[in-house]
């Protein structure tokens, strides 16, 4: 009584503390039955289960059914010794514990003097007979010996059933190269959870990319959880991708490691040999070492880990650029017609600027351009280099575990993974132009520290408590061969602004002005503009507890989980504080006559150009919050000797996120006042108490529901249930079945989105030469609602289940049968809720009038427009209306031989969906929906539909030539063939042509 007690005082103390989220269950069960030679229950049996590498024991009692369990354990390999007077010592060595798992150890005793012994070893490859969930483990043989591009664990989540990546799924990069964007059984590609010793790993941004990226030498094993699996898992609706890092032993051990990788074989490119330029860079250096062992034998151990990559990576760019002398004015010397027009001003060529009529402002900007390096150009390209981009990573991990006595011991981690891409930017990062004068370096800081409390409450009870702290960072930082132009250029602009310098985020800082489609004529046509500076970071505050207690046939568990979460973040490029010119005006009313040479870079160098412009308030920053909270309740029943059932239920409150300053706003159809026309709050909600809509002068704008702007769900309640049946107890086959239902918690990116709308970054537009601001008064700020929230509280989920036979087919292999489905609810889907009506799509195709659109539409302002006049085109909605559904037979045959390692994965399956699940949180999809007013016209194979996928892993150690000459052993002997190989139908495609009803 008293210890329940304790535990109820420490649980209350744990939730009074509201610390945060996101560690669950990294740990292994052992269970069995002991029987005596006639096959009937031993009950009162002692079983002794310890680790033979740290030397941790732990003691149980077999029940009246003869029945053990030792829940809770930590990873790694185990001995079990079984004590019963009048029978033999039984000893069962070399038993594997993997993560998330269960092993099974029967032990039959054998009549005689407790003081002998009998002695068997445990089988390599286990039939797993106690659970319904469909997971499988990626040992650490695997993670150690194959074969990996780049030394990423992530290729190796590939092996798996069940398992299709998105087209751009990236399995051998790090950082922002990097990106986890795989599907598994058919559920979204951001629906996936990664956790390193049980501490939340993604960037739940997007969900499409994590935190820290372990190196190969300190993974111990990991394993992929893939449907029906328990209640103490959750925030996912695909799967769980469980890491376990290395400790340390009783033994030292450790190890070196270097890979090197030169282009000095490699071809050079077909377009780099067209324009005469040197072949691309491709080097790399991978080295590190690794270290773990004991500080005091069977009480401390640590382990430390450190590698580094280097990386040297060419990419060739190419552009049509003005030549020396036109940037500094003179065009007396044009390139062909067909490279550039001859600037002409009243119908006459010039071949230089008038006197007195030079852009400060435009020769600045002229000299971003790098100068021409070819004299006959290719198509207009006068010049090309191939740049070599740097890539680092670094990366350094400690582990500590500490037995503090003989009911206490504690563990520790900490990592830290850095990885940089300073200028040149070659890799294709979002926001920067290919010209080198002005760049953006890139840095990825990510980092990872827990810290776990496990008490042993008698030989039937044990309770984990962690807390953890799990952030990362992007950086851009500004670079290039001439960095300070930017600041002089962002000199010269500021006076030209409409809205005030303090209004901007970064002020001066800001990126230089954005040209969509850049200057124009005579100067390549990409848009100018630049990323740096810019950031932003994620920090996950992590606290959980589990709590385990076997009573009679039963192990119940317990166990909640709490966070404090935030995630900052620019949402467009730094450049989004200043100008945006999308060309030269050439829209004035007659008699005016707007000023256009033809010849874009003499257009920057005159000042009497007009450049059409919009600029925004302010590049919005947002700080964006959220907590969440659950519950879970479990039992693992053991029905029969060779029946467990399993079931129990997750309670989730996966709170909405809010903005830390309360801007955001949600437009809602139901808000809109067609009295207040296009007024840029119109149909708003905002939180409520604020004001930010009247503060800016304008009419429109009503409180929401909460600070979120979407309502909670506080039903989501997902049970659990699965069985596993033993029809002959000898754990050589299993039949099992499980379902469940799984909650998501959804990426961030719509609280990104909706912190665009009105009023917090308002905009004006119009037409100025580069050098003058517009007048005073001359413009009206205005604003359009972008972005829209379905305020209902669903959250996404899924339905899961699966039938699964698995068959010992010889000692130490076997082989696994599943029939594998799933259904997901209230997937996210992109619409347009401000959709041209099926009835009007023709008069949109041919007029483009937004008039036809049901919001907007505001006759009292429409300046030189002709009546009706409709100022607002696409409102993105995301909705959580979509749905999914997956079925699968799926094969895995796993053997572990003598030398022979292998594994070999089928899937036979179809993926159908009403949306992308490969969209990771933009709008794209909007515009190739068939019908918006009815989504399910989209309904088919999503873009991760593969028919079937094969994929094998083997690793084979070829004989050392034991007792041949020294010359045998050391040429031919020792060596290890390892290979990963994998097939697969292509993804289904749809052939879209453009649809005009969103504009």
């Amino acid at each position: 009584m008293r210890r329940a007690l304790w535990f109820l005082l420490v649980v209350f103390c744990f939730v009074s503390v509201s610390l945060p989220l996101a560690a669950q269950k990294f740990t292994g069960t052992i269970r069995g039955v002991v029987t005596d030679p006639s096959g009937a229950t031993v009950p009162g049996a002692e079983v002794t289960i310890v680790n033979t590498g740290t030397g941790e024991a732990r003691t149980v009692t077999t029940n009246t059914e003869g029945e053990y369990v030792a829940a809770q354990l930590e990873v790694g390999t185990y001995d079990i010794t079984v004590k019963k007077g009048s029978f033999k010592e039984a000893v069962s060595k070399g038993v594997d514990l993997h993560v998330a798992s269960t092993a099974t150890v029967n032990v039959a005793l054998q009549l005689g003097n407790v003081s002998e012994q009998v002695t068997v070893e445990a089988n390599a490859v286990q039939v797993e007979t106690s659970t319904g969930a469909v997971g499988n483990v990626i040992e650490g043989n695997q993670v150690r010996e194959l074969p990996l591009n780049g030394r990423s664990f992530v290729q190796l989540t590939q092996l798996m059933p069940g398992v299709s990546p998105a087209s751009n799924f990236d399995s051998k990069n790090k950082g922002l190269m990097a990106g986890v964007d795989f599907s598994v059984n058919g559920n979204n590609t951001t629906g996936n959870l990664f956790l390193v010793d049980g501490v939340n790993n993604n960037d739940i941004g997007s969900n499409r990319t994590i935190l820290v990226y372990p190196s190969i030498d300190a993974i111990q094993e990991f394993k992929i959880l893939r449907n029906s699996y328990g209640p103490e898992y959750g925030q996912a609706m695909g799967a769980i991708v469980n890491i376990v890092t290395k400790g340390g032993t009783n033994q030292f051990h450790g190890g070196a490691f270097y890979f090197g990788r030169n282009d000095v074989l490699n071809a050079t490119d077909y377009f780099n040999n067209l324009n005469g330029i040197k072949k691309d860079v491709l080097r790399r250096n991978d080295w590190g070492y690794d270290l773990g062992g004991p500080v005091v034998r069977d009480r401390l151990f640590f382990f430390w880990s450190e590698e580094w990559n280097r990386e040297l990576r060419g990419k060739a760019r190419a552009a049509n650029v003005p030549t020396v002398a036109e940037k500094a004015g003179d065009f007396s010397n044009p390139r062909p017609a067909a490279c550039e027009n001859a600037p002409t001003i009243g119908g006459s060529v010039v071949t230089a600027v008038p006197a007195g009529q030079s852009s400060p402002l435009g020769q600045l900007l002229v000299q971003m351009f790098p100068d021409p390096n070819i004299s006959n150009p290719v198509n207009c390209k006068n010049w090309a280099e191939s740049l070599t981009a740097p890539i680092f990573w670094r990366q350094e991990n400690l582990r500590v575990d500490y037995k503090l006595g003989k009911t206490w011991s504690v563990f520790g981690r900490y990592t830290q993974d850095h990885w940089s891409q300073p200028y040149p930017s070659t890799l294709g990062f979002w926001g920067d132009d290919r010209y080198p004068s002005i760049e953006t370096s890139w840095i990825q800081p990510g980092y990872q520290a827990t810290i776990k409390l496990t008490k042993l409450l008698g030989s039937t009870a044990v309770n984990d408590f962690q807390i953890s702290y799990a952030a990362n960072r992007i950086l851009a930082q500004r670079g290039g061969t001439n960095p300070g132009l930017n600041d002089q250029i962002t000199a010269l602009v500021a006076p030209t602004l409409y809205y005030p310098l303090t209004d901007k985020h970064d002020g001066l800082k800001s990126g230089y002005p954005i040209f969509w489609g850049g200057l124009g004529n005579g100067a390549n046509d990409d848009s100018l503009w630049t990323q740096a500076p810019w950031h932003n970071n994620e920090q996950l505050y992590i606290l959980k507890d589990d709590f385990s207690k076997v009573i009679g046939a039963h192990t119940f568990k317990v166990g909640f989980l709490a966070s404090n979460n935030q995630k900052n973040e620019l949402v467009n490029p730094s450049d989004g504080d200043m100008p945006n010119f999308w060309g030269v005006d050439t829209g004035c009313t007659a008699p005016a006559v707007c000023p256009d040479s033809g010849n874009g870079t003499f257009n920057a160098l005159w000042n009497q150009t007009l450049w059409g412009f919009g600029e925004s308030q302010t590049n919005p920053f947002t700080e964006t919050r959220w907590h969440d909270y659950e519950w879970y309740f479990g039992d693992s029943w053991k029905a029969r000797r060779n029946v467990t059932v399993e079931y129990g239920f997750r309670w989730s409150f996966l709170r909405q996120p809010f903005a830390a300053k309360n801007k955001i706003a949600n437009f809602q159809p139901s808000a809109y006042d067609p009295a207040l026309g296009a007024d840029p709050c119109n149909g708003l909600w905002l939180v409520p108490g604020t004001n930010f809509c009247q503060a800016a002068g304008l009419l429109g704008g009503v409180p929401g529901p909460n600070r979120s702007l979407k309502e909670n769900d506080n039903h989501a309640i997902a049970p659990r249930i699965g069985i596993a049946w033993d029809p002959k107890g000898d754990g050589k086959m299993a039949f099992r079945a499980g379902i469940g239902q799984f909650f998501q918690r959804e990426r961030l990116t719509q609280y990104l989105l909706v912190a665009t709308n009105p009023p917090y970054s308002l905009s004006v537009g119009g037409s100025h030469p580069l050098d003058v601001a517009p007048a005073p008064g001359s413009l009206s700020a205005s604003g359009t609602p972008a972005w829209s929230l379905d305020p209902a509280h669903q959250l996404p989920n899924t339905w899961q289940w699966n039938l699964t036979a698995e068959r010992e087919l010889f000692r130490d292999s076997k082989l696994e049968v599943a029939y594998v489905g799933n259904r997901g609810l209230h997937v996210i889907r992109y619409s347009d809720i401000n959709a041209v009506p099926v009835s009007q799509l023709l008069d949109f195709a041919i007029n483009g009038d937004n008039t036809v659109r049901p919001f907007g539409v505001d006759n009292n302002n429409c300046g030189s427009h002709p009546l009706p006049c409709g100022h607002w085109g696409t409102i993105n909605q995301a909705g959580w209306e979509a749905g999914s559904n997956y079925h699968a037979l799926q094969t895995l045959f796993r053997t572990r031989v003598k030398a022979l390692d292998a594994q070999f994965a089928y899937t036979w399956s179809k993926s159908l969906a009403d949306t992308d699940i490969t969209n990771s949180g933009n709008a794209g999809q909007t515009g190739t929906l068939l019908d918006p007013f009815n989504p399910r016209k989209d309904y088919g194979p999503t873009l991760i539909n593969r028919p079937h996928t094969f994929v094998a892993n083997i690793v084979y150690n070829i004989p050392g030539f034991t007792g041949h000459n020294a010359f045998t052993r050391g040429v031919l002997g020792g060596w290890e063939l390892a290979s990963i190989l994998g097939y697969s139908s292509g993804p289904s495609i749809t052939a879209r042509a453009a649809i005009a009803r969103t504009g």
